[in-house]
């Protein structure tokens, strides 16, 4: 049986809906690891994060596939698979587009503070994007954020937490980030305990 489950992703690509949850977990990706190609088809770009398949992944699947993610993939990662990520893995370290797979990816979308919800939709943020995808960057436990701070785009600085800016190696912030944390009109919670 387990040589059918790993026979049927070896002959992708096919659509990731034929895969069950089962035989896609029952993958070894470090012993058969999958082309770009079987990657790109199990795995497609997805507008919405809890409607992939990427989520299926355990820990270990997930970084040995890591060095074939895009920005798009990076992005569906769920909040707990963000939570437990450990950015100073080889596989991300190393990886040729970690400033995309921060900045375009984990933080797609951007969303300035100090706005309501209806000015931000009145300018054609949607709701759900809102909702879900707004507070990222708290979900980056404390100990990484000096693994992903040199890819944190100036509008992504201003959502840092308290405990993570604590935390922060300032001689790992180029200048525009520092000035954005510390002489612009900071609005986030740092301003307010600094």
């Amino acid at each position: 049986m387990a040589d059918n489950k790993e026979s049927i992703i070896q002959d992708l690509p096919v659509k990731s809906e034929e895969i069950s949850k089962e035989q896609l977990q029952a993958r070894d990706f470090k012993k058969n690891p999958l082309t770009q190609d079987q990657f790109d088809a199990l795995f497609p770009p997805l507008e919405w994060p809890e409607d992939s398949r990427i989520q299926e992944l355990s820990e270990e699947q997930l970084y040995d596939c890591l060095p074939l993610f895009d920005a798009a993939r990076m992005f569906l990662l769920s909040n707990q698979q963000i939570e437990n990520f450990d950015f100073g893995h080889p596989n991300f370290q190393n990886h040729p587009h970690k400033s995309d797979l921060i900045d375009k990816g984990l933080f797609k979308y951007q969303i300035p503070l100090g706005h309501p919800d209806s000015f931000l939709i009145e300018r054609g943020f949607d709701k759900r994007i809102l909702t879900n995808y707004r507070n990222r960057m708290q979900l980056i436990r404390e100990s990484q954020i000096n693994h992903i701070i040199p890819y944190v785009s100036i509008t992504m600085i201003e959502y840092i937490t308290l405990p993570q800016f604590k935390m922060l190696d300032f001689k790992k912030l180029k200048k525009d980030q520092l000035d954005e944390l510390f002489l612009k009109n900071f609005r986030g919670p740092i301003s307010q305990n600094v």
